[in-house]
């Protein structure tokens, strides 16, 4: 899978030109199987195409789950980094910002009034 390695943050990025070289490349080997199937093994045109359809579906299955593997190996070290980083002496010092005091995020239930009761369906 082609690739561009981003100094700054150390971290590979995907480039839709590098994208599009892949995507190609499965669609030429995909042709490539369905003319060998269709001359050489002299499969009918019908089971040929479908033949090579589902090798492209499956080879883009396999793009795709490498690229995201991919994203996914990042993140993760991402968070096993900030993990690190909270767990050592100079990261416990953070702490999220309070709230504001007397502030809740839902009134107690005494303050709460009831809705008012639906009107009758009886007419006077």
């Amino acid at each position: 899978m082609a690739s561009i390695d981003d100094s700054k943050t150390g971290m590979r990025k995907q480039t839709s030109i590098a994208d599009l070289i892949v995507k190609g490349a499965i669609a030429l080997v995909t042709t490539a199987f369905f003319i060998g199937a269709y001359l050489q093994f002299q499969v009918s045109f019908w089971l040929s195409l479908i033949a090579a359809l589902s090798v492209y579906i499956a080879l883009l299955m396999v793009h795709t789950l490498m690229r995201r593997s991919e994203v996914l190996v990042s993140e993760v070290s991402r968070l096993e980094g900030e993990l690190k980083r909270v767990q050592s002496p100079e990261g416990a010092a953070y702490a999220p910002p309070p709230r504001a005091p007397g502030r809740t995020a839902m009134p107690p239930r005494s303050e709460v009034k009831a809705p008012p009761p639906p009107p009758s369906l009886k007419r006077a």
